[in-house]
Parts: structure tokens; C-alpha cells; sequence
């Protein structure tokens, strides 16, 4: 038991957890892709002044640009093979954690309460997707779930931006199942 607290101590001392997952078109032919350009944000999209700003636009974007160039993906102006687009979103969560309240000593020790804490807290939910060049259809989209910490830094948000977007791009192209 002790164990497994101080694993759990330690992942949450390492910094946010991340929970990434993807899904893709599996008829889609992803050998081929080698361009990307951005797709243009529609102009009726929900504007949320917390996350519909120039500075997590800035990050985004770098983030993903960068990553893709390291994987040997270039951005083409014209016919390109795939179009990248994200999303943000933020959902308020509830957190609840029970602890069983005991009194006495050693052996002789009696329970006595359980304890419920109950927080809220926000999460957020950054998409990436990917549609083909060609067909408009969307064939791979990556998401990456985290709690929102108002204090951050800059230079931590941006962090944890890029670690999000590269936790999703691992999973880009998918690999197929022997």
C-alpha cells in the first residue's frame, strides 16, 4: 500500500497528467501523407476569451508545426496532402475523495466517520485533426486531457502544450496491428 502511494506521489510530483487518446479512419491511406497546411477557423466558431486568444493560438500552432517538422512532415501553401486543424475545449469537473476517520491506538483503534472532500476544477481538452487533402474527410484525431492550473507560467503552459502535442502526434500515423 505504502507502495503504491508514493508512486502516485511521485507521477503527481512530476508534473500534469496527461491523458491522450486517438482514433483514425482505418481505410484512410496514410503512406502517402508528406504536406499539411492549416485548415482556417471558422468564422461562426464559439469565442471563449479563455481559450480563444492569440497567445494559446501562438502556442498551438508552434507546437504542432514543430513537431510535424520532426517527424519530416512539411507545410506546403498549395495542394497539400493533409490539413491540420485544433480545438480547445474547457468542461468543469468534480473531484471526490473519501477518507475513513478512525480514533484509538494500535490494535484498539475503532472507525468512526468517513470524511468526503469534494473540489471543482477545470479540465481542458485540446483536438488535433487531421483531414485528408483531397476528400475534406477527417481520417486521424488526436485529443490530450488535462487539469487547467490558472497560475501557470507562460513558459509552463507552453510546456505543457508541447508535451501534449507530442504525446498525440506518437500516436500519428497510426501503426497498424500485426
Amino acid at each position: 500500500m505504502k507502495t503504491r502511494l508514493l508512486a502516485l506521489l511521485m507521477l503527481t510530483a512530476c508534473g500534469p497528467m496527461i491523458d491522450v487518446r486517438s482514433d483514425y479512419d482505418p481505410s484512410a491511406d496514410f503512406a502517402h501523407l508528406q504536406t499539411y497546411a492549416w485548415l482556417q477557423t471558422p468564422s461562426g466558431a464559439p469565442r471563449d476569451p479563455r481559450i480563444n486568444n492569440d497567445l494559446l493560438d501562438s502556442r498551438v500552432r508552434s507546437a504542432v508545426n514543430d513537431e510535424l517538422h520532426a517527424r519530416g512532415y512539411t507545410e506546403a501553401t498549395e495542394n497539400p496532402d493533409f490539413r491540420v486543424a485544433y480545438h480547445v475545449v474547457l468542461r468543469e469537473k468534480v473531484a471526490a475523495a473519501a477518507f475513513p476517520t478512525s480514533y484509538g491506538y494500535g490494535l484498539g483503534r475503532f472507525p468512526a466517520e468517513t470524511d468526503v472532500r469534494v473540489a471543482t476544477y477545470d479540465e481542458g481538452t485540446l483536438l488535433l485533426d487531421v483531414v485528408d487533402g483531397n476528400t475534406n474527410e477527417l481520417i486521424w484525431r488526436g485529443a490530450a486531457s488535462t487539469r487547467i492550473d490558472p497560475d501557470r507560467t507562460p513558459q509552463e503552459r507552453t510546456a505543457l502544450i508541447r508535451q501534449a502535442v507530442q504525446d498525440m502526434l506518437d500516436k500519428f500515423p497510426p501503426k497498424s496491428k500485426p
